[in-house]
């Protein structure tokens, strides 16, 4: 509350100290209607934007919700479907890391 006082009253001080002179009735209107003006664009603008991203981002999330429900549904498919194989199954290859039986030598002893 203390700053809020302060504040005010320094920002009456600047007011009163700054603009001296008279103003007319229809500068301050036709300021009055810029700043109302300006301020309704501005809040236009932004809800505008806001839900279009907000659309965005919607219609991205329930397009990947649907990609994956779809391969979660054929993979539970493919999986638990009796004798029905598509794809043949990998070879093994001898020369994969994965698939040598023989272990490495131990290294050397340290003295």
């Amino acid at each position: 509350m203390y700053k809020f006082r302060k504040i005010f009253t320094l920002i009456s001080i600047c007011v009163f100290l700054l603009f001296p002179q008279k103003a007319n009735a229809g500068v301050a209107t036709d300021i009055a209607d810029k700043t109302i003006e300006f301020a309704s664009k501005t809040a236009y603008y932004l809800t505008k934007y806001t839900l279009k991203s907000g659309w965005f981002l919607t219609r991205k999330t329930t397009k990947g919700i649907a990609i994956l429900s779809k391969s979660v549904y054929r993979a539970s498919k493919d999986a638990f479907s009796p004798g029905i194989s598509k794809k043949k199954p990998i070879p093994k290859n001898p020369q994969y890391r994965e698939y040598d039986t023989e272990l490495p030598p131990p290294p050397p002893l340290l003295d």
